[in-house]
């Protein structure tokens, strides 16, 4: 059932944030995305990687 709702609707029968509740640190991050805003392109998922591990 729940593939043949997939297949007609071209969508999951449920949103993501149905079981999630963003907090204001989160939903920040996410306006800031949509704005363009604080982004870091990466050229190759190494070097994100590397961005990711790197010491703070």
């Amino acid at each position: 059932m729940f593939l043949t709702s997939v297949a007609k609707k071209k969508e999951p029968p449920f949103h993501p944030f149905d079981f999630f509740e963003p907090n204001a640190e989160t939903i920040k991050a996410m306006e800031e995305l949509e704005r363009g805003e604080n982004i870091t392109p990466f050229e190759t998922v190494e070097d994100l990687m590397k961005h990711l591990n790197a010491p703070d």
